[in-house]
């Protein structure tokens, strides 16, 4: 099946990427949870689609940005982030 290639000028449904603390749902909301990669992310195709696009922020205090060992690590692997997204949606279906 040869797919057709992506509208650039389509709008995302969800233009603003929003903090895992924001996301807000309902008990009878059917999810989809869907990760991308870290460098490139989802698809365009599918973030035009999305309800929510959301990122898990930094806990850090003012003091521990850009310091060792806060520097070396800049994302989540996929794995820990699903376990992180799934714990937090599980907790705002109940």
């Amino acid at each position: 099946m040869e797919s057709e290639p992506e509208d650039e000028s389509k709008p995302f449904k969800a233009p603003n990427v929003i903090s895992i603390d924001e996301l807000k749902l309902k008990t009878d909301d059917n999810i989809i949870l869907v990760l991308g990669s870290e460098g490139e992310g989802v698809s365009r195709s599918i973030n035009r689609v999305a309800d929510h696009r959301v990122m898990i922020p930094p806990q850090l205090s003012k003091d521990q940005i850009g310091k060792y060992p806060f520097n070396m690590v800049d994302s989540l692997n996929v794995g820990v982030s699903a376990g992180v997204l799934i714990y937090h949606i599980r907790n705002l279906t109940k």
